[in-house]
Order: structure tokens, then sequence, then C-alpha cells
């Protein structure tokens, strides 16, 4: 039943201008991620808070648009009208780096919010009794392999921290980081992961690990650096008298959409998740999770929507 579904969602953006066509009003379409993905998760989301709203029209559908590139395109042709993307990708998109050399700088993308995703995880072996990044100065480090971000992202932590390290590059490694910290032959293992994470947990309680932190200093030189990276907290213990905040930075998942989205119905989408004033937050996980610094974050990547900025200025969450 789930694969008839997500066939049937990869189609709507078919399905929505024969909606229109028949006189009523043309659905709002959001693109998330591959069906049943952290991003396709968001979108579906935001369009059950969208579609749980006291206006009966329009609705909002969830696209399963496979990635953030695909997403991008979307709002750049207009087939759909929000899209969650990985934060890098928006930046390039904005600044015409990376595959966006040829077409140039975007200026036509606007944020309405972010999520925390993907977030540098630095593991380390407790008996070497490392507690922060600077613990690990002249350790030997391995990285995740299945994640190339793992070893881009310790490269700007190491540099905002000042440190050396003694790592090993993931083209290097003949065999997993995992089974060598395991068996003591690194000091540290980096990879990326989304919150709470099992594979985290159950490596930490299989090999006697230690979860690293960043000091706040290296998370805010890291993120002045590269404006898609986000401040980040991993709440994480062997027990709940052990769980402690751990600082790291990340990539974020943000909402764009288009300059020209109406501010009607971006006002609609903000308070099917926020509330009108005097109601509270949504509770639909993970959207009950989002705070001003989420808000300030999408911000920093392009401009918010002009209307999502009255929004959030009349709720304190903006300058």
């Amino acid at each position: 039943m789930r694969i008839v579904i997500s066939a049937a969602l990869l189609l709507i953006g078919t399905l929505s201008s024969v909606v229109a066509s028949d006189g009523s009003e043309k659905p709002i379409v959001i693109g998330g991620g591959t069906p049943f993905g952290y991003y396709f998760g968001l979108s579906g989301a935001l369009c059950q808070a969208f579609n749980a709203s006291e206006a009966d029209t329009p609705r909002c559908l969830n696209l399963a648009a496979g990635g953030s590139s695909l997403n991008l395109k979307g709002l750049e042709e207009g087939t759909i009208d929000f899209a969650v993307v990985q934060s890098d990708w928006l930046r390039h998109a904005v600044d015409g780096t990376s595959r966006y050399r040829a077409a140039g700088p975007n200026d036509s993308y606007r944020t309405i919010m972010s999520f925390p995703a993907e977030s540098l995880t630095i593991l380390a072996r407790r008996d070497i009794g490392a507690k922060v990044l600077t613990h690990l100065a002249g350790r030997r480090v391995g990285f995740d392999t299945s994640n190339p971000y793992a070893y881009l992202l310790m490269q700007n932590a190491i540099k905002a921290a000042r440190i050396d390290i003694d790592a090993v590059s993931p083209e290097a490694e003949n065999s997993s980081a995992v089974s060598r910290i395991c068996a003591g032959e690194i000091d540290a293992f980096v990879t990326v992961e989304r919150h709470p994470s099992g594979r985290v947990a159950d490596m930490v309680a299989r090999c006697d690990l230690e979860l690293i932190a960043l000091d706040t200093s290296s998370v805010a030189a890291a993120i002045a650096e590269r404006t898609e990276l986000i401040a980040q907290r991993i709440e994480f213990g062997r027990s709940s008298e052990e769980t402690r905040p751990v600082s790291t930075f990340g990539l974020a998942a943000v909402l764009v959409t288009s300059s020209d989205t109406s501010a009607v119905v971006v006002t609609r989408l903000l308070e099917s998740v926020f509330g009108k004033a005097g109601k509270s937050i949504s509770a639909r996980a993970p959207l009950s999770e989002i705070t001003a610094e989420d808000v300030a974050a999408a911000a920093r990547i392009a401009p918010l929507h002009e209307q999502a900025l009255v929004f959030f200025k009349a709720r304190g969450w903006h300058d």
C-alpha cells in the first residue's frame, strides 16, 4: 500500500494542473524528498498542518520530488510552491556556485523556516578521556565513508578549533572505521547523523564511546564562514542521569519558496504551523520543535519571504 501511495505522490505535479483546470482552486504543492525519508516527512507534516487549518481551500499536496536539486528546479519553473531542501544546495543555488555556476546567482528564492537535519557527530573511545574537540589534537581519527559530509564538516570543525589531528582520509581507509574504533585502532570516529540516532546509541554502548562536544567559539567560527551551517545541540547519554547537551553544527532542512508566492498562502501556512494569535504552536512533530533560532538560520542562507518576515517580527522572533 505504501508503494502505491508514493507512486501517486510522484504524479502530483501533473495532477495539480488538472485539478486547477476544472474550476476549483489549484492545490498548494510542497516538494519533499524521497518517499518516506526525513525530508518527505517534513513536507508531509507541513501539508497535514495546512490541511487541518480552518480554511477549506486551497488544499496542500506533498510531492516526493526526490532531492534538493529537483525541488529547486520545480520552484524556479513554478511547478511547486514550497520545497524542503538541504541548506548547502540552497546556498549554492542562491550564490551560483557548484552545479549552479553556469546558471549564475538566483535571487528569487525566499526562506520560510528551517529544521535541524544532519549533525556533525564525533565519537571517541572513553578510555582516552576526551570530552571536547580540542582533546583530539594529535589523535588518530577515522571517518564514516558512507557519508562524504563527515569528512567535509570535520575539516570545518578542526579549522575553526585551530587544531591538528592525525586524520585518516576516507579514501585511505581499507576497513570500516566503526570496526577500527571498536578494536582500539583509532581514537575517534566522525559521522553525520540525524538525532536521536539508534546507530550512534548502538556504537556508544557496544564500543564504550563518548560523544565529543565543540566549544561555542568553534561552532561560531564554523557557521560564520559557511552560512549554510547551523549551530545544533545533541541531547545524548547512556542513561537519563548521564544525558548532557553536546554542542555541534550541521546542515539544515530549509523550507523555501519564491519571492512571488502570495502573502495569503504564506500566512496560512505559518498560522497552520504556529497558530494564530493566542493559539498554541502545532503539536505535530517535528514542527513543534521549531525555534526562533531555526528561523534566523534560514534567513542567513536566503532572505525570508516578505510575509514570513512580517509574521515572525510580530511574534518577536526576528528583528
